[in-house]
C-alpha cells in the first residue's frame, strides 16, 4: 500500500474563526475494507472512517492552516490493527486572491436576457483592461490574462 499526501491552495475558516487548509490522502494499492484514518499535525488530530475500494483511494479533508513547514502523520488501521503508517513533511502554501469576470459565456440567453448581456459587454471588456492594467508590471506568470471566445463579443463591447 502507498500514500501520498499533498496540501492543496484551498482555505475555509472553522467556527471558531480559525483558517484550516484542504489535503489530499491518496492511498494506492490498497485492499478493500473499512478502515480509520487519522492524520495528527501538531496538536490536532483528525479522524474518520472510511471504505476502501482496491487499488486507488483519494480522500479529501481539512486541517489547520500550514503555516511553516511541518510534519503531519497518517495512520490506517483495520479492526484496531496498524495497516499503514506514513509521515509527510508539509510546507506553507501560497494564497491566491482569485478573481472571477462574471461573464464569461458566449451564449448570451444562457446568464441573462441577451438585450441586457449586449448592454452589459462594454463594462466587462472595460474590467478586462483595468485588471490588465493594474497588473502590468507584475512578473509575467502573475499577469491577469483574459482570453474571448468571440469576435461578435469584443466587437460590441469595444463599440459602446
Amino acid at each position: 500500500m502507498q500514500l501520498n499526501l499533498q496540501n492543496q491552495p484551498l482555505f475555509k475558516k472553522g467556527e471558531d474563526g480559525k483558517s484550516f487548509q484542504r489535503l489530499l490522502l491518496k492511498i494506492e494499492n490498497c485492499p478493500a475494507g473499512r478502515i480509520e484514518l487519522f492524520a495528527k499535525l501538531a496538536d490536532y488530530t483528525y479522524k474518520t472512517k472510511m471504505q476502501l475500494k482496491e487499488h486507488l483511494v483519494s480522500h479529501y479533508f481539512f486541517l489547520p492552516e500550514i503555516r511553516k513547514a511541518q510534519s503531519c502523520t497518517i495512520t490506517l488501521k483495520s479492526n484496531g490493527a496498524l495497516i499503514g503508517k506514513q509521515t509527510f513533511m508539509l510546507n506553507p502554501l501560497k494564497k491566491w486572491r482569485v478573481h472571477i469576470i462574471h461573464f464569461s459565456h458566449t451564449d448570451t440567453g444562457y446568464t441573462d436576457l441577451p438585450s441586457r448581456i449586449i448592454r452589459n459587454h462594454g463594462r466587462f471588456l472595460k474590467k478586462v483592461l483595468d485588471y490588465c492594467r493594474v497588473t502590468d508590471a507584475y512578473p509575467h506568470d502573475a499577469r491577469f490574462r483574459w482570453n474571448i471566445e468571440t469576435g461578435y463579443q469584443f466587437k460590441n463591447g469595444w463599440e459602446r
